[in-house]
């Protein structure tokens, strides 16, 4: 049997094995398989998916990558297995290969390494990550409110207004800046604007039938407490924390404001149904 032929059924049997869920015998013919042709990238996607141990999995990552540098999965997989072993600073640097160079870009990822660097307090480089999106795809309203709200978080509260506005002109119905301003204009002393805002994004919500962006808006605010909780513990001069502590009153706001709203409506459809 020629080498061609021998490599299509181990990789053939290879599936078969998994998904039967028999992982051990199917990384043998995966193996075989990779034996006759070392230098096909998608095997080691494969082989990742064949084992539990992040740390195993990481590795056929980075051989898949080496292989072909210009698959973005390669990336998203490797990325988030540094990150399940705690190896934070080395997923950065993997995350921020893929966002720094020309790969054709997954959205979601893009969108989760902007998170993660957020998460971990790497503003300035979240904001490069959304920016050279933005560059990309202009009207992507999700990015350019995500560089607002870093930018909030920054204490660069003007610069995050100018931002959310942005991101109105390219969808006027869409919920999150008008929150996003307000939480601003809270943390800028504002009262008055900061509920003008509110008021806005309030005729937005019944428009909102189905509570789609308040349901993600409430998750996201109640995760973002506690991050900001986090930076407020690690943080050292006092000009951050005071920026820290304004940010988090500010999304304690919000995230009342919303909550409160979400009750009068449950309150609303059980009278109705009464």
């Amino acid at each position: 049997m020629d080498s061609k032929k021998q490599f299509e059924e181990y990789v053939e049997k290879s599936r078969d094995l998994f998904d039967e869920d028999k992982m051990d015998e199917a990384l043998v013919y995966l193996k075989k398989a990779i034996r006759i042709n070392p230098h096909k990238a998608t095997l080691y996607f494969e082989w990742a998916d064949y084992t539990k141990n992040f740390e195993h999995k990481s590795l056929r990552y980075a051989k898949g990558a080496a292989i072909d540098p210009n698959d973005a999965y390669f990336y998203d997989g490797w990325g988030s297995c540094l990150e399940r072993q705690g190896k934070i600073e080395e997923a950065e640097k993997i995350y921020l290969r893929y966002a720094e160079s020309d790969i054709k870009p997954l959205f979601g990822l893009t969108k989760k390494i902007g998170r993660f660097l957020y998460k971990v307090g790497k503003f300035d480089e979240a904001i490069r990550v959304y920016s050279k999106e933005l560059e990309r795809n202009p009207k992507s309203m999700v990015f350019c409110n995500n560089i607002g709200y870093i930018l909030l978080s920054k204490g660069e509260y003007e610069d995050a207004i100018l931002q959310f506005e942005r991101t109105i002109e390219i969808d006027r119905e869409y919920l999150p800046p008008y929150l996003s301003i307000s939480t601003a204009y809270f943390q800028m002393g504002e009262l008055d604007k900061a509920k003008n805002f509110l008021e806005k994004a309030n005729e937005l919500k019944k428009k909102d039938s189905d509570n789609y962006y308040l349901k993600q808006l409430n998750d996201f605010y109640q995760q973002d407490v506690a991050l900001i909780k986090s930076f407020l513990e690690k943080a050292t001069e006092e000009s951050e924390k005071k920026i820290l502590q304004k940010r988090l009153e500010g999304v304690e706001y919000i995230f009342n404001e919303l909550t409160n709203t979400q009750n009068q409506k449950d309150l609303e459809i059980e009278s109705e149904a009464l």
